[in-house]
């Protein structure tokens, strides 16, 4: 074995091999990915399934407070102690309630651009960790607030804190997820944060018959009842490999896989896998010089950022905001107040078990532009005719709309909300995948604030009034959507990272992108078959299977 010197030449010729081996690794990794089930994949990456579970429930926080903030407008304790009194009643004044929606959203948006930075040097675990601990001293604010000022203050830096927490609970879901895993993990999230909707519910629900103050505090101070189990969650669970990759950390990398898999087979080799996740790395550090968010908007990744702000606010347009005043709506639409509370209760329910529906469409192989694209043709449909019954003058108008209105929700809830958050863990390169998915984040919560503004006007009696007939407008934004979707949309079902990489860096068109994918596929297939297997020349290894890459076999030059 010959002994490297300080020779520029021979150093070149070392790295050379090293990459050329990495590509072998990788090209192996790759293969492994494509042929594992999700029933094999599960059982290979149990911890990681169960880290990431674990961590997403961390949204949990932000959908429960959003549910209650918008709940406490009518709760009669909190009306009779910050409301103002008019012809027997108290109300929250309109100005205090837009101020406490908008703003909380824009202390979100601070979150989210902030958690870029912060997770970029410190990782996921710490972030999410601090973030938490941050959480609990605003969540003070709430819980012994005596104004309106200070739940304003309150839900400005509680949304600070929720800020951090989706956008690193889907990136870690897409890092630490095989292949066949991904889009489980990842969609996850949503079913989280459906949870913490459906939850701020049925706690608020369930208070309503206190009287006094802590009526409305209790319901704050239930917060306090997150951060603890996941901080504790946190400091256990292993950081990203992905991350430690692009930190240069290879052998903290090769520990945390460790703790992401079961008992190791013989046949299991964390080495192929570092090699996918170094080969990805290097190829998208050649494509780009950094990780800011101005790099983003460049190259490759301008189109990748577009895609991922396109899947958050084609949410808004095909209606979601709709379904956020569901209650308002079909009560404008001749539905009895009670009966129109009671289907907007279900819709929390039904939301959650038709995204575990998706989860089994995932496992069939159904692919992610198909559900997107045809979720929201069946919504364009779904919203035009419940327009469309509006115009009918009956006692049984507000059913039938209910009734078009809860499909339109389980239609959303298969395709439209699990599949955006799949999409996210896979449209951003890796490098820049955190502060991508913010920027997405920022558009999904501005793109909000501007619909919130103007969607009481449509159904108010004394502005607008259009009543039913509002689903007109939102069949008309899906519209818009469904022509985005079909053109803009690109197919990642399948693709490993690199794959993904590659497609984008060869400019490969959305419609494109499926069959494309099958050809690199087939390509990686064909050139192992050729190779006849594992290439490992120049390269020695310890007596325990650590790699050495210290000694490197090289040509007499």
């Amino acid at each position: 074995m010959a002994t490297l010197e300080a020779n520029p030449v021979t150093d070149d010729v070392t790295q050379e091999k090293i990459v050329e081996i990495q590509k072998v690794e990788a090209g192996e990794a790759t293969l492994m990915e494509h042929d594992m089930s999700p029933w094999q994949a599960l059982k290979l990456y149990p911890k990681a399934a169960l880290w990431s579970m674990g961590m997403s429930f961390a949204t949990v926080m932000d959908t429960f407070d959003a549910v209650l903030l918008n709940l406490l407008y009518a709760y009669p304790a909190f009306q009779q102690q910050f409301g103002t009194e008019s012809k027997g009643s108290y109300q929250i004044p309109a100005m205090w309630q837009t101020m406490m929606s908008d703003f909380s959203q824009i202390g979100y948006i601070i979150g989210v651009i902030i958690s870029g930075w912060v997770c970029d040097r410190l990782g996921y675990r710490k972030t999410i960790i601090y973030a938490l601990v941050f959480s609990i001293g605003c969540i003070f604010l709430t819980v012994f607030a005596n104004s309106l000022g200070m739940i304003l203050a309150g839900e400005i830096l509680c949304g600070v804190g929720w800020g951090f927490f989706k956008t690193l609970c889907i990136a870690y879901a897409a890092d630490v997820a095989p292949l066949s895993l991904r889009p489980l993990l990842t969609s996850w999230v949503a079913i989280c944060a459906g949870f913490g909707q459906l939850l701020g519910y049925a706690c608020s629900r369930g208070m309503l018959g206190m009287s006094g103050s802590w009526a409305w505090r209790t319901l704050f101070a239930l917060q306090w009842f997150w951060p603890i189990p996941l901080i504790t969650l946190c400091l256990l669970c292993p950081e990203s490999p992905w991350w430690l990759i692009k930190k240069d950390r290879i052998e903290s990398a090769r520990k945390a896989i460790y703790r992401l898999v079961s008992k190791p087979k013989d046949d299991f080799n964390p080495d192929q896998i570092i090699a996918l996740m170094q080969e990805t790395d290097r190829l998208e550090r050649e494509a780009r010089a950094g990780t800011s968010y101005m790099d983003c908007f460049r190259g490759t990744d301008l189109r990748r950022t577009e895609i991922c702000c396109g899947l958050f606010i084609a949410q808004q347009l095909c209606g979601v905001s709709l379904m956020g005043i569901l209650a308002y709506y079909l009560e404008q639409s001749g539905m009895p107040t009670a009966d129109a509370f009671d289907v907007s209760t279900a819709n929390y329910g039904l939301s959650m078990v038709c995204n575990v529906v998706t989860w089994f469409l995932f496992v069939k192989g159904v692919g992610r532009r198909t559900l997107f694209l045809w979720g929201s043709v069946v919504e364009f449909f779904l919203l035009i005719l419940a327009g469309g019954i509006s115009l009918i003058n009956s006692k049984n108008t507000g059913w039938g709309v209910a009734a078009l209105l809860m499909t339109w929700t389980i239609c959303f809830q298969i395709t439209n909300n699990p599949v955006c958050y799949a999409l996210l863990g896979e449209i951003p390169s890796r490098r820049l995948m955190v502060k991508t998915i913010n920027i997405a984040q920022c558009a999904y919560r501005i793109t909000s604030i501007v619909i919130s503004t103007f969607s009481p006007y449509m159904l108010n009696p004394q502005a607008w009034n259009w009543k039913g007939k509002a689903g007109f407008f939102w069949a008309g934004l899906c519209g818009i959507v469904i022509f985005w979707i079909f053109f803009r949309l690109p197919e990642t079902a399948d693709l490993t990272y690199l794959e993904i990489d590659q497609l984008f860096e060869r400019r490969v068109s959305a419609r494109n992108f499926r069959s494309e994918g099958r050809k690199l596929v087939a390509e990686a297939r064909e050139k192992q078959v050729a190779e006849g297997g594992r290439i490992v020349q120049g390269l020695t290894e310890k007596a325990d299977g650590e790699r050495d890459v210290n000694h490197v076999e090289v040509a007499n030059l």
